[in-house]
């Protein structure tokens, strides 16, 4: 009845739209029904895979759909190339479309990336494709491959040969009673030899070594009556298993022989400086030797001789590390001086290069610490101190107690027996002043409260330097300061090493500033006896000075009273005038000025006595002035 109605409302709308011509009266009319096709409702994952494992993968019923068939169970599946063309049966992947599945034997040789088209069909032929995406990556083991077996297959069934190599594969599982195929590595499958050889390892046998003995146990189960032969099943036939040796366990014939040429020095090591209770390490550079066989320093063999060619012996100061190629050793103030060595490289045909170096051990500077540590360690004390090695230890290991990146901020200022007391000294401190709160850090980092070794020292020096006991004990600017200081017992100890010794303390500290003290002392003195004798010599040599003056002068010379002549001086003569002579010149006329002093006294004199001058008193305080020269005017002219 439904049927009938759409009809008749079909005919009727056919019949509106073209009006004419006429459609003639059809009573009923059936039409198919539409088909939609597939569509993709989840997109196929990326696969990876390991070259020579087995892979297997069935699409997932969600990843297509049909409105009509439902998912993709009920709908055909297909697998092509992604040119669309159809997978040939000599190919490493198939696809199974009875159960939907992907499975797959890649080798090395198909290391790659791959694409594929899924293709989904429905029931009306209409269909949806899907890309499916492979990536083949290499083994990780396949360098360290130790064996490799390999058995003949004379006969294989009808159909793709990634078949019957599944087949063979679960044949092998079967026969060692494995759970799966993940132990079976495939190297190699020939399919265009005859017989066929495939090629396969076992992952669980180790590859350190060659597991020789293990190898032929499993060729033997695997060539037995219930082994391989038994288990293939129909179709399939294989011929005994052989083994070869790859790797640790191939037989290697020996190389020919080469010429071995001998390793030359390029960059030579030629000086090294060490100092006095400093811990040396210098490691060779790379490039010091160079070999055409073996290569840099890195691959040859190299040792440390005297300037003689002998061994270092064992306790002395500088050794070498053959392992790490490097130089180590803290020297004492009894190595100060400069030593000649030879660095030896030798190759693997046992030819060697020498290159000659000079170490130099410098003395330790004349610094005044303000604190020194010491340890008391239970250890032999013959046996640390003849042990560069040990003591290297020590101060590699007092670096990693305190913090410090490396072991530049450590002196050793000596040994002393009692057990073995070491001292050092920080570098790193300053000396100029009392650095009281960075020594209270450092003694908490050895000392705890009760004056014991706190757990971080037992843990940094180990089981090899059992710390007895610690102490600091402060000295030159710090010496009796409130510097906290841990009580021990034992007597101080000796500094062999020691960069200055208590005693040059003392002479620094108290004799040297006292003598200087006195020097200036002495030379204070003596200046200010030089500017009083020259102080008083200045003035005396003044008055004397005056003394020459005044009689060398061209005045008239001191005359005393009882000197006098008693005779007056006539007052009026008369010139005496000659025949000839002629009246002189007019005297020429001067203009006239002020009148001085000297023409006061002249006036005052002329015609009068002369008048002693006071006598001569001479005083300290007050300069005596200078006589006043008196001259005699002459007399009138008188015209004739």
């Amino acid at each position: 009845e439904s049927e009938t109605s759409d009809t008749e409302h079909f005919s009727d709308h056919t019949s509106t739209e073209l009006a004419t011509p006429p459609i003639p009266d059809v009573s009923t009319f059936t039409y198919e029904t539409k088909n939609f096709p597939p569509k993709i409702d989840h997109r196929m994952q990326k696969l990876a895979v390991t070259a020579g494992k087995l892979l297997r993968y069935v699409v997932p019923p969600n990843t297509f759909s049909d409105i009509e068939d439902g998912n993709a169970r009920n709908l055909t599946l297909s697998l092509t190339t992604s040119e669309g063309e159809v997978i040939s049966e000599s190919s490493w992947i198939q696809f199974n479309p009875k159960l939907q599945e992907i499975y797959a034997l890649p080798l090395e040789e198909h290391v790659s990336k791959w694409s594929y088209n899924l293709t989904a069909i429905d029931s009306g032929g209409l269909k949806v494709q899907d890309k499916v995406e492979i990536s083949v990556q290499h083994h990780k083991g396949r360098r360290t491959v130790t064996h490799a077996f390999a058995v003949e297959v004379t006969s294989t069934p009808v159909g793709p040969s990634l078949n019957w190599q599944l087949k063979l594969l679960d044949a092998i599982r079967d026969v060692f009673s494995d759970f799966d195929t993940s132990q079976i590595t495939v190297l190699s499958v020939n399919l265009t030899s005859h017989p066929i050889i495939f090629t396969w390892t076992n992952d669980s046998l180790p590859r350190s070594h060659c597991p020789r003995k293990e190898i032929e146990s499993l060729v033997k189960v695997l060539n037995n009556d219930a082994g391989l032969r038994k288990r293939v099943g129909n179709g399939l036939t294989v011929n005994k298993v052989n083994w070869s040796g790859w790797g640790q366990c191939e037989a290697r014939s020996p190389p020919p022989q080469t010429i071995n040429y001998p390793p030359t020095v390029r960059n030579q090591v030629d000086y090294l400086n060490a100092t006095v209770g400093e811990l040396l390490i210098y490691t060779v550079l790379e490039d010091a030797f160079y070999d055409p066989e073996d290569g840099s320093a890195r691959y040859l063999k190299l040792s440390l001789l005297t300037k003689d060619r002998r061994p270092i012996p064992e306790n002395n100061w500088l050794q070498f590390d053959v392992k790490n190629q490097e130089f180590y050793g803290i020297p004492n103030s009894t190595n100060v001086g400069q030593e000649e060595y030879q660095l030896i490289g030798e190759d693997s045909g046992g030819l060697t290069a020498n290159d000659v170096l000079v170490v130099t051990v410098l003395p330790a500077p004349k610094t005044l610490y303000n604190v020194e540590f010491s340890m008391r360690l239970e250890i032999d004390y013959n046996t640390f101190v003849e042990s560069p090695l040990l003591q290297k230890n020590f101060v590699q290991r007092l670096a990693v107690l305190f913090g410090d990146p490396n072991t530049n901020a450590i002196v050793l200022s000596g040994f002393s027996p009692g057990s073995t007391d070491v001292a050092w000294h920080n570098k790193t401190l300053p000396t100029n002043f009392c650095p009281d709160d960075e020594i209270r850090r450092l003694r908490q980092v050895m000392l705890g409260d009760d004056e014991r070794v706190t757990a971080a020292v037992e843990r940094a020096l180990g089981p090899e330097f059992l710390v007895l006991s610690a102490r600091l004990r402060p000295s030159g600017l710090c010496q009796g300061a409130l510097t906290e200081v841990s009580v021990s017992s034992g007597d101080n100890s000796v500094n062999d090493v020691t960069a200055i010794s208590p005693s040059e303390q003392y002479i620094i500290g108290l004799v040297v500033p006292a003598i200087v003290i006195a020097v200036m002392l002495l030379c204070a003195g003596l200046v200010a006896c030089i500017l009083y004798r020259r102080r008083r010599t200045g003035k005396m040599s003044v008055g004397d000075e005056d003394e020459r003056q005044s009689f060398r002068s061209k005045g008239i010379p001191v005359i005393f009273q009882d000197e006098l002549d008693e005779r007056p001086e006539p007052t009026n003569k008369s010139p005496v005038i000659m025949k000839e002579e002629k009246p002189p010149l007019p005297p020429p006329e001067y203009q006239r000025g002020p009148p001085l002093a000297t023409t006061a006294l002249l006036s005052d004199t002329e015609d009068s006595l002369y008048q002693p001058p006071p006598p001569f008193t001479s005083s300290r305080d007050a300069a005596r002035p200078k006589p006043t020269p008196t001259y005699r005017m002459p007399p009138p002219y008188v015209p004739p």
